[in-house]
């Protein structure tokens, strides 16, 4: 069965250095999807995917992002960016989008500074008010956190004012560059999130005309591992849908991480997919449980409902 949802990182590189971000992307980093394996791809997946996301790192800064999203030949392509480099893209690139979801770090420069280690503030509000009036689909992504509660009518006010219709409120995955993170806390409390769905209704008679879309506490709370070792995927990551990364390899999950997962290309992977042959990528599951046990942390810990 091939998947009906397909996340392409073109990249490892970025320009923030997010103190939460799951990839460790930043400025430093190199890596680009080679292109021409990119453009393979954009054709085998023609007419056999729903969804196509392009993502990265900053996906934009691959040197050859307008020609691979002009490559792309599927029922809904999707942006998934920071938003910063989307005001200076050229119509012709921008509306190849079905859909551009734009991650917010802030509602002030200062915050952007802190959280996102960036300058661009500005940048990302022209960026989203670019998306606005161009018609393409705009959805906000925010990663509730307890300074964005606190501030959640100044968050939603920004992006009234800038037109945005849309916005997703999420969590922060105690993975990549914020495992171990002290300094910067983006974990939500049972107190935090129940202030927030008070607030939250508050902000929906005032908003009539956005849609929101919210977690639940079941997403965010604390989850025990059972007596019995957790040996397979439920959701359908690594079935119905997959990630395949800028090294060309392939993976169920963004956050499930490519030293554990990423076993196999994906010339492999379609080749198997061709011949009838599904990876089963629950047997890379033992490896990344041993790991994380001597970190002393559990599998759960990359996702609370995924894994059984």
């Amino acid at each position: 069965m091939f998947p009906a949802f397909v996340s392409m990182e073109l990249t490892n590189k970025c320009n923030f250095r997010c103190t939460h971000c799951y990839k460790e992307a930043e400025k430093t980093n190199h890596l680009f999807l080679d292109t021409k394996l990119a453009l393979e791809i954009m054709e085998q997946l023609s007419g056999k995917v729903y969804s196509l996301d392009l993502t990265g790192g900053e996906a934009t800064l691959h040197p050859d992002f307008s020609e691979i999203a002009k490559a792309a030949k599927v029922g809904r392509l999707c942006l998934l960016t920071n938003g910063s480099r989307l005001s200076a893209m050229s119509d012709e690139t921008l509306e190849c989008f079905d859909l551009v979801q734009i991650s917010v770090y802030g509602n002030t420069a200062k915050t952007y500074e802190n959280f996102a280690r960036s300058s661009l503030f500005e940048s990302v509000c022209r960026g989203i008010q670019r998306v606005v009036s161009s018609g393409i689909e705009c959805v906000i992504s925010i990663q509730l956190r307890a300074d964005v509660i606190k501030n959640i009518y100044d968050y939603v006010g920004l992006l009234g004012k800038l037109g945005v219709k849309n916005i997703r409120f999420g969590i922060s995955q105690r993975i990549g560059r914020n495992k171990n993170n002290s300094l910067y806390d983006w974990d939500t409390s049972f107190d935090d999130f129940d202030y927030f769905m008070n607030e939250f209704q508050s902000i929906k008679a005032k908003y009539p005309e956005m849609m929101f879309t919210v977690p639940s506490w079941e997403d965010i709370g604390e989850v025990e591992l059972g007596e019995k070792p957790v040996s397979r995927i439920v959701c359908s990551a690594g079935t119905r849908s997959v990630v395949i990364s800028e090294k060309g390899g392939v993976r169920p999950c963004v956050y499930m991480p490519a030293k554990h997962f990423e076993k196999i290309s994906w010339p492999e992977y379609f080749d198997g997919i061709e011949n009838g042959q599904i990876f089963d990528f629950n047997r890379c599951i033992p490896e990344c449980v041993e790991e994380l046990e001597k970190e002393g942390s559990n599998i759960l810990s990359i996702c609370k409902n995924g894994f059984l």
